[in-house]
């Protein structure tokens, strides 16, 4: 491994010298200006920022005077990359992507968009080029000060692009731009040996193409034929990737001293040697790159490697989402291979990001379930009420979807007279649909058995009759599951597949919406902070028109020890997911972090986890037995607890429970997923941790101060679902403090969420439209921001307002602005709690005789079992 970990640091510093061995003398003169160093770094996660970091310790300069070096070579690294589109259009009709930037302020960003727009339609009018046709904008940053976005274009057009203000920025994406940070890094520690032994599974390298750009198309104009179903195309797009040898070109290293690919003839450094031969102290770098490409891509040193050992598949985006990326993943199979192979990889890597078709390359982290630690417990008895189930709320009509390695379908908590199979079958008692993409089976005490049953499961002896009193039935016993199996047994990494099919277990246009799966419960992830591809997609996923209905619940991680911040990772760093973190169970000890839990923000500084909830030790269904239930925690166990508690939230609306708090007296309502997370992040409770902070978000969920139920809980609840808000508009809504019904809570509480739309892959900036909350006491004429701040918030989907000690009388002014927008308008969901009146509604306080305030119940403990666990939830 030393010696690959010295390679790969030639590597990084040799593509970082790529910028000080350019000598531009290039004629090029574009309308607008490139972007600065500082500009692009503040944006992008990418590959040229470690080779800047890594240049500044080896050279001492601090990171202004390295940047103000590098300056002169930078625009020469972008006049290359001018030149090389420039030719590639006038070559072969090549569209190259470029970063297009409006900058300066005073405008929203659909107006910096169609600012964009306007210059490219006259640049496309006044250039010699073809009419370009369906150029998508891939939103990299919508802030305050600035609209970035990617387009592929001809070169010239991107040239052409400015305004008389000098407001438009138009970049070319070079190399390392596309790498996503740590890329390179990454490839070389999967080929370590110890990689092996750690079980993390064969590397996956994701290819994400420029918008507007269709694989098949791409690869069809080279006269490669895909078949239109996602499938094997590794040899085609092996020679798309490293263009097509001459006919007469032998195999060899000195067979052809003369060729090159198309490839590597866009390398600036693979002819730079004779240049730089006397500058000893760079001379090693570049040769290694030189080195790497003549042994590799311009020879047939890897042709068996790539034949035997590569498989290429395809993901097709979505057409009807705009800007739903086609994504090539490329598995690299690890056994017996060698070191030549790995640098075969590396430059299958470099190859991809060169291709002007390919925006973004990253490498596919390791995923794994997110349990902590696993013991089994004794059971104990615990004295607890649970007014959501005595209100006949249990999960009935709902249909949970879950990813993990298995389900025991033995076990008394799953088992029905048919096993369920990949064809969906709601007829069955439990497990209405099982995809074994992995195995098909769970590990003897397996977590996808547990998790299951923490989520949904309930006991039943002969598949028929369910006993409603079972120790390990679920938060929403009666909810059904859909499950797809992404574990092999004795394997500790997880098999993902494609976020769209993935996410659309359980779902289908064909069948009506009950019989549908509306959340999904994912209790895996990677240890990556940032916002990754799969990360976006998730995003574009939720996004998508047909999905609004839709909510996906992710574990956040359990890398928090030592309180250690940026551990939440992917795809828990998802902007529209609700992700969890996990307290302690006990009564006296429920208001604390478990230590494992991980703490956020995520990399571009968005506050996660969104929740907690009880994962500290959790006995649910224990595979391998009859009727066995065994111990685990994590935040594996506190995300089925939510997904559970989601079904849940899900059946109070759909049964009509709101407004007035009993089943059927309200119009039944189909909740939006954004919904849904607005009204369990509503009523989340602080635990004994900075409020907002990196360990708690939003805090511990707890359904008794998220909706009403009348009689049983001290909060009246006020929704607005599925409503539009147009770019600078403002919608203000009325509560006033009632106290005269016996309502007692004191706070009033809003929360604002929206589906954000996807950003760009490693994004900085990752939040696209910016919808603001505002609370004002009209009486005292103070105003509440959200989140904790002292003004607005400018990076969260989520956004919530408390405003403590209310008296009767309070009026309070509820303000959703639609402050900078890159879209036309944007859609949210908004949730109150308080003591107010609501149309339709008449508040019946609890009993006090059962002691069912802000603190309702007296319980023993609240850790042995799922059933018990449920009160935390309540508290």
């Amino acid at each position: 491994m030393g010696q690959g970990k010295k390679k790969m640091s030639n590597v990084k510093l040799a593509i970082t010298l790529l910028f000080s061995l350019i000598c531009s003398t290039s004629a090029i003169q574009c309308k607008s200006r490139t972007a600065t160093i500082e500009e692009y770094v503040s944006m992008v996660f990418s590959e040229l920022e470690n080779e800047f970091l890594e240049f500044e310790a080896q050279t001492g300069k601090t990171r202004e005077e390295l940047i103000e070096l590098a300056g002169p070579v930078w625009k020469g690294a972008n006049d290359f990359e001018w030149e090389r589109g420039i030719g590639s259009y006038e070559t072969n009709g090549e569209h190259f992507p470029y970063m297009v930037c409006h900058h300066g302020p005073g405008l929203s960003g659909i107006k910096r968009k169609k600012a964009l727009l306007a210059s490219l339609d006259e640049s496309i009018s006044t250039s010699t080029s073809d009419i370009v046709d369906n150029v998508s904008v891939d939103i990299v940053a919508n802030t305050e000060e600035m609209f970035c976005g990617i387009m592929r274009m001809p070169a010239n057009v991107a040239c052409n692009m400015g305004d008389e203000d000098g407001n438009i920025i138009v970049q070319p994406m070079i190399m390392s731009m596309k790498l996503a940070a740590n890329a390179l890094t990454a490839i070389v520690d999967r080929f370590d040996e110890s990689a092996y032994e750690d079980s993390e599974g064969d590397p996956v390298a994701i290819f994400t193409l420029c918008p507007g750009t269709s694989a098949e198309q791409t690869l069809s104009e080279r006269n490669v034929t895909v078949d239109q179903a996602d499938g094997d195309i590794t040899l085609p797009a092996v020679e798309w990737l490293f263009g097509s040898r001459s006919p007469d070109h032998t195999c060899g290293k000195d067979s052809d001293a003369n060729f090159t690919t198309s490839v590597s003839q866009g390398l600036f450094w693979t002819g730079a040697q004779d240049e730089i031969a006397n500058q000893i102290s760079i001379t090693r770098t570049v040769a290694f790159w030189g080195n790497l490409f003549r042994n590799t891509i311009e020879t047939c040193e890897c042709d068996d490697f790539f034949r035997e050992s590569l498989r290429v598949t395809l993901e097709h985006g979505d057409q009807d989402v705009p800007n739903d990326p086609d994504v090539l993943r490329i598995l690299f199979n690890r056994t017996d291979t060698s070191e030549a192979d790995k640098n075969c990889t590396l430059a299958l890597m470099a190859a991809g990001a060169l291709r002007p078709e390919t925006c973004f390359v990253e490498v596919e982290q390791v995923v794994t379930t997110s349990n902590n630690i696993a013991q089994t417990i004794t059971q104990s008895a615990s004295s607890r009420q649970t007014p959501i189930f005595d209100a006949g709320i249990t999960g009935i009509d709902q249909i949970v979807a879950i990813s993990d390695t298995g389900i025991d379908m033995n076990n008394c908590y799953f088992n029905q007279p048919s096993n369920p199979t990949s064809i969906f079958n709601i007829n069955q008692r439990k497990v209405v649909q099982y995809i074994p993409f992995a195995d098909g089976r769970d590990d003897v005490n397996g977590h996808g058995t547990h998790v299951n049953g923490i989520a949904a499961g309930h006991l039943s002896e002969n598949g028929i009759t369910e006993d409603d009193d079972g120790r390990g039935n679920g938060m929403a016993k009666n909810a059904k599951i859909a499950f797809t199996d992404i574990g092999f047994v004795g394997v500790d990494a997880l098999s993902i597949p494609p976020t769209t099919d993935l996410l659309n277990t359980g779902r289908s246009t064909s069948r009506s919406y009950e019989e549908n799966a509306h959340i999904h419960s994912a209790s895996w992830g990677s240890t990556d902070n940032r916002y990754t591809g799969q990360a976006r997609a998730f995003d574009t996923f939720m996004s998508r028109n047909q999905n609004s209905d839709f909510l996906v619940v992710v574990a956040a991680g359990n890398s928090g020890t030592g309180n250690t911040l940026n551990t939440v990772g992917n795809p828990a760093t998802a902007k529209n997911v609700l992700t969890v973190g996990s307290h302690l169970n006990s009564i006296s000890t429920m208001n604390t972090v478990s230590t494992f839990s991980s703490r956020g923000p995520t990399a571009d500084g968005r506050l996660k986890p969104d929740v907690l909830a009880p994962g500290q030790i959790l006995n649910s269904a224990r595979s391998g037995t009859n009727c066995g239930l065994m111990g685990l925690q994590g935040t594996s166990m506190a995300t089925p607890a939510v997904s559970g508690s989601a079904a849940l939230v899900r059946e109070y609306f759909e049964k009509g429970y709101f407004p007035a708090g009993v089943e059927g007296e309200g119009k039944p309502i189909q909740p939006s997923g954004a919904l849904v997370k607005a009204v369990l992040m509503n009523g989340a409770q602080f635990v004994s941790a900075a409020p907002y902070g990196n360990s708690q978000g939003f805090g511990r969920i707890s359904l008794t101060k998220s909706i009403y139920i009348s009689g049983q809980t001290d909060v009246a609840l006020d929704v607005d679902d599925e409503r539009f808000i147009e770019d600078g508009e403002s919608r203000v809504y009325t509560k006033k403090v009632n106290t005269t019904n016996g309502c007692m809570n004191t706070e009033f509480r809003a929360t604002l969420v929206w589906v954000d739309p996807a950003g760009s892959a490693f994004c900085r900036n990752c939040l696209v439209n910016d919808v603001d909350l505002q609370v004002t006491n009209t009486q005292t004429g103070k105003t509440y921001f959200p989140n904790g701040r002292s003004s607005r918030d400018t990076v969260n989907n989520a956004e919530r307002v408390i405003v403590e000690n209310v008296k009767e009388g309070d009026t309070f002014e509820i303000t959703v602005t639609g402050t900078n927008l890159s879209d036309e308008r944007q859609k949210y969901a908004i949730a109150f709690t308080g003591c107010f009146e609501i149309d339709g509604a008449v508040f019946v306080p609890p009993e006090t005789s059962s002691a069912k305030g802000s603190n309702m119940m007296g319980v023993i403990s609240v850790a042995s079992t799922v059933a018990v666990a449920i009160v935390a939830l309540l508290l």
